[in-house]
């Protein structure tokens, strides 16, 4: 059984995630966090190799935006509230999508009562 070097060791632990790690628990694609990528919402560095790896605040960054995407948020509402300083700061970005959708829906709800009459 052959051990890493404490220098090893050290090293993988500086990479972070790797994009074949972080996707799958994340519970998308590869694809999907290189697009996020492309559009500045997460960032990556490269190992050796040129591999993206992920840091743990990119990793929860990530998570988040998995999660708002799940809600139906678009990516443009995903990067205000992702951008959001603070807890408090993010909830303000949240109920003002909030609000928009509301507004969006009653909105729809008038079209298809005009529609339907």
């Amino acid at each position: 059984m052959s051990r890493k070097s404490s220098s090893e060791n050290t090293q993988g632990a500086q990479l972070g995630l790797s994009i074949q790690a972080l996707a799958p628990h994340l519970g998308v694609s590869a694809r999907t966090l290189r697009f996020y990528e492309e559009r500045g919402l997460i960032k990556s560095f490269r190992g050796r190799g040129g591999a993206r790896h992920y840091d743990r605040s990119t990793a929860d960054r990530a998570a988040r935006i998995v999660t708002l995407r799940r809600y139906g948020l678009s990516l443009d509402q995903i990067y205000q509230a992702v951008e959001a300083a603070d807890d408090t700061a993010l909830i303000g970005a949240l109920r003002r999508i909030r609000d928009e959708q509301a507004a969006r829906l009653q909105n729809l709800e008038r079209l298809i009562e005009k529609l339907s009459a």
